[in-house]
């Protein structure tokens, strides 16, 4: 038995020996090529890789010359990889190692730079500086920052070291829009090894001079009016016009710095306009402009006032000038449509006919105080809608506005109407309007007392007519109803 047990220990001892002889035969082959720096070409698939605290590895791909042909190799079956320092910043190292057919060591190296920087934002800006931060960036040995003056086309560029976490760029222009990007480097053995950019930081320097905030109207004579808040340090404003929202503006016209309106009497009547405005300041002695306001829409609307002795008043105190009437002393809705008052050329013509020649874009019109006395509502209101529906079957689009009738004194004579009678003339005239789609303005709350009657400081004398200071009012009262209604 004992020697049975020995013959098959020897046998095992002889099968592993000659098995180990067979391996070590294989690690070792006296034929397997020799990789050098020389025929050996090793490429990365990066060869700069960007610190994350984690083990780097770009993808190794290995050629081989034998001297006739380059030979691809096979990872793992014709060489390994092994990497070195490849987690800090710095220089790493991938080692190729021959396997079976080859043999010898192949390094190459990679560098692992900065880490891309974050948290970079404005803080402040001026009329000509932008200052902006960032947060460090571990292993840095200093910060390159890129600047863009996107409206001029400039480029410049700083560095930093590594203690610098802000900076204030100066010497821009004002009103410039920058792009800015910073990223940290690292030097490795004297060159310089960059980080990835930050997220781009966008800014503008702030303006010479604010932008003004623009509005308009159709003033009472259908000219386009322009209006705008007066800004810090205006040396004057330009005015500029055009017929797109967008595009092709135009200068039409300077204001010195104290003006915050301009009247455009050039417009021609029924056109429409945007409008631009744009404050100057000065500079060594230099206009230094702002942005454009917003454009504003404004057409030239022809206006017409009608009505009776009331309106005729306000025509012959001229408290708007250059304005087109069509009023006549005693005329009512009736009178208004059926009565030939008026001329166009050498035709006699209705009230109604002279408003629709002068093809109006607004018209105001204020009938009643000469037949509320005497009648009820029913056969005034029926003729103002005859008016109406006449109107606007010639001048499309037209804006009509019922005005009501004004208030009278307690005291007035028999022939005016009084207050409860004029309240529910001017009721069943708001009902009116709202019924046939047009405009109800009630211009009189200015004009009464504590008691709903005409205040003394604005009667003419009979206790309905106005006096000159009831015609400024009434103007006033008019440019409040423009403006809302542009």
């Amino acid at each position: 038995m004992k020697r049975k047990l020995a013959i098959i220990f020897s046998v095992v001892l002889v099968l592993t020996c000659i098995t180990g002889g067979i391996f070590a035969f294989a690690n070792d082959n006296p034929d397997a090529a020799e990789l050098t720096d020389k025929n050996c070409v090793i490429e990365l698939s990066q060869s700069i890789m960007h610190y994350t605290g984690d083990k780097l590895t770009p993808d190794v791909s290995v050629k081989y010359n034998d001297g006739e042909a380059a030979i691809q190799l096979v990872r793992d079956v014709d060489y390994k990889v092994a990497f070195s320092d490849n987690v800090k910043i710095g220089k790493a190292t991938a080692t190729v190692s021959g396997l079976n057919d080859y043999k010898g060591d192949v390094t190459a190296n990679f560098y692992i730079a900065p880490s891309q920087v974050k948290g970079a934002k404005m803080i402040s800006t001026e009329m000509n500086a932008i200052t902006v931060q960032w947060n460090s960036v571990s292993g840095a040995t200093g910060y390159h920052m890129c600047v863009h003056d996107t409206d001029h086309n400039k480029w410049a560029n700083y560095y930093f070291k590594p203690n610098v976490l802000q900076h204030r760029i100066i010497g821009l222009m004002y009103s410039s829009k920058c792009d800015i990007v910073i990223r940290a480097y690292t030097d490795i053995e004297g060159k310089n090894y960059y980080g990835i950019y930050s997220e781009k930081v966008t800014a503008s320097t702030k303006d010479a001079i604010a932008k003004p905030a623009a509005s308009g109207y159709c003033n009472l004579t259908s000219k386009p009016v322009v209006t705008w808040k007066s800004v810090k340090y205006a040396a004057r404003y330009s005015i500029y016009r055009s017929t797109n929202k967008y595009s092709g503006f135009t200068w039409i016209a300077n204001t010195d710095g104290k003006a915050t309106s301009y009247t455009d009497k050039k417009a021609a009547v029924h056109k429409a306009y945007y409008y631009q405005v744009k404050a100057a300041r000065k500079i060594n002695n230099q206009f230094v402009y702002s942005r454009p306001s917003n454009a504003v829409w404004i057409k030239a609307k022809k206006t017409v006032f009608v009505g009776d002795s009331i309106m005729e008043g306000v025509k012959a105190y001229k408290a708007i000038p250059g304005a087109n009437y069509v009023v006549k002393i005693g005329m009512g809705t009736y009178t208004f449509y059926e009565k030939n008052y008026f001329k166009v050329g050498k035709s006699t013509v209705t009230g109604v006919e002279k408003v629709i020649s002068y093809k109006p874009d607004r018209v105001f019109i204020m009938f009643g105080m000469n037949e509320a006395a005497y009648k009820g509502n029913k056969g005034i209101i029926e003729y103002y809608e005859y008016a109406i529906e006449d109107i606007k079957d010639a001048c499309k689009g037209v804006e009509i506005v019922i005005l009501p009738v004004s208030p009278t004194t307690k005291n007035s004579g028999k022939t005016i109407p009084k207050k409860k009678r004029i309240n529910s003339f001017n009721a069943a005239a708001k009902k009116m309007a709202l019924t046939n789609g047009v405009k109800y303005y009630d211009f009189t709350a200015p004009y009464k007392d504590k008691n709903g009657y005409l205040a003394k400081k604005y009667n003419g004398g009979d206790g309905c007519h106005w006096n000159t200071k009831a015609t400024k009012l009434f103007a006033q009262q008019m440019i409040k109803y423009a403006k809302a209604n542009r």
